[in-house]
């Protein structure tokens, strides 16, 4: 039978809320949508000196805070997944099949002798899941000999790079901050913990009556309030890292690379969103157990009627015993 003195509603009530924010969490981290509906069309105005290229567009692009996949249409489809790769303090979105070939993506792209984008998924990311065509496309050379109207370099090997005398932007001020997409992953994963630590202490605070104040209704107010604020700065700094760079260019190396100019699109996914949740539930939770501390143990009502007890409950003012 449960000691009526010692139940605690609003710690059994919580316990439900608390698994529900972690499983929003995991549903949130695990799925490539933080950023979807993402596309991107060639921009590049046809010449009347030579013939016109086929039109490459993106469409299908989606990724989160560790992968994502992209779909590259000119002639075929072709698919392809996305993975984070960082150098010299940006980041982008490289198909390679391995950390080393996604290094050598970015490096390509940062430094001169560069691929462009007809050539360089061909030589850094494995065979497309995409039809015949697309590989066929994507191996000529015709879309870097368009880029530039004067004498182009087509490298050995049938692979195609960009002039090393042709001035090309550069591609790092397009590309996410290093700094803050780690910052946005550590505060995610040290969220996460957090929301798992808060379940263990319900479920011992359902179980015992912790003396320890940590251990306690204290130590539930602090694990949700820094859960809840951890999601709070993942948001903020993911809404505000696609405001600036993601939602002008998508950060692959197809819009990256030089020869090609994309317009892009994108639009923030279900799975950044679907992290409020569980940060207005953790806070909520949070408010309401401060709100019982302080309702009945500091709240000068509460100090008030403490004092009477042991008052009254003082020999030297009547009482028999006195209460610890």
């Amino acid at each position: 039978m449960v000691d009526c003195a010692r139940f605690k509603p609003e710690v059994f009530g919580s316990l439900p809320v608390a698994v529900l924010c972690l499983m929003l969490v995991i549903v949130s981290v695990s799925f490539p949508f933080w950023l979807t509906k993402g596309g991107a069309s060639s921009t590049i105005d046809p010449s009347p000196s030579g013939p016109t290229p086929p039109p490459t567009f993106m469409s299908d692009v989606s990724f989160g805070l560790f992968y994502g996949r992209k779909s590259r249409t000119r002639g075929g489809t072709c698919t392809r997944t996305l993975r984070w790769v960082c150098s010299s303090g940006v980041c982008m979105l490289s198909c390679g099949r391995t950390g080393k070939d996604r290094k050598a993506d970015i490096e390509n792209i940062l430094g001169v002798d560069n691929y462009t984008s007809s050539s360089g998924d061909d030589h850094f990311c494995p065979p497309c899941a995409g039809s015949a065509d697309e590989v066929e496309l994507d191996k000529n050379p015709f879309l870097s000999i368009w880029s530039d109207t004067s004498d182009t370099t087509v490298a050995a090997d049938d692979t195609t790079t960009a002039n090393n005398d042709t001035y090309h932007e550069d591609p790092s001020p397009h590309m996410v901050r290093q700094g803050m997409l780690i910052t946005t992953q550590v505060f995610l994963v040290v969220g996460l913990l957090f929301t798992f630590i808060n379940i263990v202490f319900t479920v011992l605070n359902i179980a015992h009556n912790p003396v320890s104040a940590i251990v306690g209704i204290d130590g539930l107010v602090a694990w949700n309030f820094i859960a809840g604020l951890m999601y709070l700065l993942v948001l903020i700094m993911w809404g505000a890292e696609y405001n600036i760079k993601l939602r002008k260019n998508l950060c692959i190396s197809d819009t990256l690379r030089p020869g090609v100019e994309f317009d892009s699109h994108s639009s923030i996914g279900w799975c950044c969103l679907l992290l409020l949740c569980p940060m207005i539930l953790h806070i909520c939770t949070g408010s309401l157990f401060a709100w019982r501390q302080w309702k009945r143990y500091y709240s000068k009502q509460s100090k008030q009627a403490k004092e009477m007890r042991i008052n009254v409950q003082d020999p030297t003012q009547g009482g028999t015993d006195i209460l610890f």
